[in-house]
C-alpha cells in the first residue's frame, strides 16, 4: 500500500512539473511574439518622408505627444546621419 502512494506521488509529481514546463514554454513564446509585434506595424519610412511628415506636425500644431506617437509608429530604412 505504502509503495501504491508512493509512485501515485511520483505521477502527481511529474504531471505538475509537465504542467509548469508547458506553461513557461507558452510564457516565453508569448514573450517573443509581444516584443515581434510593435514591428510588425510599423510603417517603414525614408529619411525624406520623416521630414515631411515632422514639418506637417508642426504646420498642423500637433502636440509633442501627438508627434511622438506617431514617430514611435514609423520604422526607418534608412539611416540618419547628422547631416540629414
Amino acid at each position: 500500500m505504502q509503495e501504491i502512494r508512493k509512485q501515485i506521488g511520483m505521477v502527481k509529481m511529474r504531471t505538475l512539473i509537465r504542467a509548469r514546463s508547458v506553461a513557461a514554454r507558452l510564457l516565453a513564446v508569448l514573450w517573443i511574439a509581444a516584443i515581434a509585434l510593435p514591428a510588425v506595424g510599423a510603417r517603414r519610412v525614408t529619411v525624406a518622408q520623416l521630414e515631411e511628415a515632422v514639418a506637417a506636425d508642426e504646420d498642423a500644431h500637433h502636440t509633442d505627444l501627438e508627434v511622438a506617437r506617431q514617430i514611435g509608429a514609423l520604422e526607418m530604412t534608412e539611416q540618419l546621419t547628422a547631416r540629414t
